[in-house]
C-alpha cells in the first residue's frame, strides 16, 4: 500500500497492517469481516502519521518478541571504519535521550532485502546484537551476498543509525 505524507511517499506492507489490525485494533481476535475496513483505515491512518525527516528512509516494520509491532526507520547518517563499541556509541549518539540505536539483525536484514542500493556492495554493518556462543564478537551484515556472520569486535565495519516506532 502506498501512501503520501507531506509529499513524501511512504509504501506500507499489507502484512504489518493485518498484524497491527490484530494485535491493537482487534486483541488478537479474528476481524468482523463488515468493521475490517475501517479497522483496516484506522491502521493506515496511525502508520501514515509516523514523519519522515529529511533523509530518513522506512526499513520496515516487525513483530518484537513482546508481541509489539515496530516500525524502524533508518537514519541519514552514516560512518565508516568504526569497531563494534565505538559504532554502538555513535548510533546512540545521533538522536537525543537515547532514542537511536544500531539497527538489529532483524533491521540488517530488512536493509538487504529492500533497501541495498544505499549500501557498497563490500559494506559490512554492524548491528547492535553481540555474539553469544563467542565473547567479543558481534553481529553484522554483509551486503555482498545478504548474510549476516560475526566478527571480531575489533573489525572497523560500518555504523549507521536506525529510530524505532512502537505501534
Amino acid at each position: 500500500m502506498n501512501l503520501t505524507i507531506n509529499g513524501l511517499p511512504i509504501t506500507v506492507d499489507s502484512t504489518a497492517v493485518e498484524e497491527i489490525i490484530r494485535r491493537h485494533l482487534l486483541n488478537g481476535s479474528a476481524p468482523d469481516p463488515l468493521r475490517a475496513f475501517d479497522v483496516a483505515a484506522a491502521a493506515r491512518a496511525h502508520i501514515g502519521n509516523i514523519q519522515l525527516q529529511k533523509g530518513e528512509v522506512r526499513i520496515g516494520s516487525y513483530a518484537g518478541p513482546d508481541g509489539k509491532t515496530t516500525i524502524a526507520i533508518l537514519l541519514p547518517q552514516k560512518k565508516e571504519m568504526l569497531d563494534f563499541d565505538a559504532a554502538l556509541a555513535w548510533s546512540r549518539s545521533q538522536l537525543p535521550e537515547g532514542k537511536s540505536d544500531a539497527p538489529n539483525r532483524i533491521e540488517a536484514l530488512l536493509l538487504f532485502l529492500h533497501h541495498r542500493a544505499l549500501f557498497k556492495k563490500d559494506d559490512v554493518l554492524w548491528t547492535n546484537e553481540q555474539y553469544a556462543a563467542f565473547s567479543g564478537n558481534a553481529w553484522g551484515q554483509y551486503f555482498y551476498y545478504g548474510t549476516q556472520d560475526y566478527w571480531y569486535e575489533g573489525h572497523e565495519l560500518l555504523a549507521r543509525a536506525v529510530r524505532r516506532v512502537a505501534i
